[in-house]
């Protein structure tokens, strides 16, 4: 399903696309008037990068050096995310041509 906003023509644009008049997420009115009137669930998406240990010994001493939180305080198991979707990424991955040659 497409998610779609619709504006009211404005000759000031900034001002225009500043408060759609109606945003439709999965066919649901969720704004109108640029006001919230309902949620709708989302997919959560998240890098699904394969694992490696010789990246994270490299980022735990600088968090543990210059912040005053752990690295452990961002790990977020998926379980708890809603309706998760990896996309593949890291090493091993490989750039494909969009429409035109250009690469992504």
């Amino acid at each position: 399903d497409a998610d779609v906003a619709i504006y009211a023509e404005n000759a000031d644009r900034e001002e225009m696309f500043s408060k759609p008049v109606y945003v439709l997420k999965d066919g649901v009115v969720v704004v109108r008037d640029g006001e919230v009137v309902a949620t709708r669930p989302g997919r959560t998406l998240y890098a699904d990068l394969p694992a490696d240990d010789r990246l994270t010994a490299e980022m735990v001493g600088p968090f543990r050096d210059y912040y005053s939180v752990e690295v452990e305080n961002f790990v977020i198991p998926l379980e708890e995310l809603p309706s998760p979707r990896g996309i593949p990424a890291g090493r091993g991955r490989r750039a494909t041509a969009a429409p035109g040659g250009a690469t992504p």
